[in-house]
């Protein structure tokens, strides 16, 4: 039942914005993909290990990118070993400059 509701209450409307195009902000898809791991994690037990390193929120990015990569990192890679894994979600600015003209 977690999982419909969740379902139901989150990704709807979030599939509608991915849809569209639409830009959120990186801390919104970021409590979608907690959530969505809160309950993997209950499915999984100590097999699916998780690891934040968010050193940067304030931006944006389409609607669901997060959730999409973290999904299928879990159900195409984690869940497939028997010892599992450890899923590391980091964030971190770079200063890319061009400096050739």
């Amino acid at each position: 039942m977690a999982q419909r509701e969740f379902y139901n209450n989150n990704m709807i409307g979030e599939s509608v914005k991915a849809f569209v195009g639409e830009q959120i902000p990186f801390e919104k898809d970021l409590h979608h993909v907690e959530t969505y791991l809160a309950i993997e994690q209950k499915r999984f037990g100590e097999r699916l290990r998780i690891k934040y390193e968010i050193n940067v929120k304030d931006f944006k990015l389409p609607a669901l990118t997060l959730q999409s990569i973290v999904e299928n990192a879990v159900r195409y890679s984690i869940c497939k070993k028997d010892n599992g894994g450890t899923l590391k979600i980091k964030t971190e600015c770079l200063n890319i400059l061009n400096t050739t003209h």
